[in-house]
């Protein structure tokens, strides 16, 4: 139907939607790489003559541009999804490596909060079949948001393979505060009722 309507010369409403999104987006990525640039630039003028004052306000600039870029990049995925038109490249990802560059990449985040980040490795590679962005996203996300949510305590991830062959990640969480919106909807265990608890997910 879709297709018979793209041929009449009728918009279909998702991939209008879509294209839309795709547009704004390139304009926000031109937008903020030429702020990336400027911010780098500056940062190379500076040089050691930067204070720490300086530094920090130029490591602002450059991490909430990579948090806009990576939003953009979401809405835009979400955007593709509803339309349709998104499509999962499968392919064989490193999980191992992946765990270990998103650590190195929130490790500075869960130093400033005084949070130590530990990963477990129970083997030197695990591969799995999936598409490497989404799951990127994911593990990403995973941990930002337990960092955001930990105001002491520590963050563990243990990566291995069960008897059975499948690929398993425990997360131990110790000083999580969750929201209270959370708790009387999502939590319903009793050690949850307690904002500051431990938690193990698999």
């Amino acid at each position: 139907r879709e297709a018979a309507a793209e041929r009449n010369g009728v918009t279909v409403p998702g991939k209008q939607a879509d294209d839309l999104i795709a547009s704004l987006a390139y304009d926000l990525r031109t937008s903020l790489n030429a702020l990336l640039g400027f911010a780098q630039l500056l940062e190379g003028r500076l040089g050691k003559d930067a204070g720490h004052v300086e530094q920090r306000y130029l490591a602002g600039i450059g991490k909430a541009a990579e948090r806009l870029m990576h939003s953009i990049e979401i809405v835009h995925r979400i955007a593709r999804l509803e339309a349709g038109t998104f499509e999962l490249a499968l392919r064989r990802v490193d999980l191992s490596s992946l765990f270990a560059k998103e650590f190195e990449r929130c490790r500075q985040e869960a130093d400033s909060r005084g949070i130590p980040l530990r990963l477990l490795l129970a083997t030197d590679r695990v591969f799995v079949l999936s598409d490497h962005a989404c799951l990127k996203e994911s593990v990403g996300l995973l941990l930002d948001h337990a960092i955001a949510f930990t105001k002491r305590g520590s963050i563990v991830v243990r990566l291995y393979e069960s008897r059975e062959g499948d690929v398993c990640a425990d997360i131990s969480i110790t000083g999580m505060v969750c929201p209270e919106t959370l708790l009387p909807s999502q939590l319903s265990t009793p050690e949850a009722t307690n904002p500051e608890y431990a938690h193990s997910s698999r």
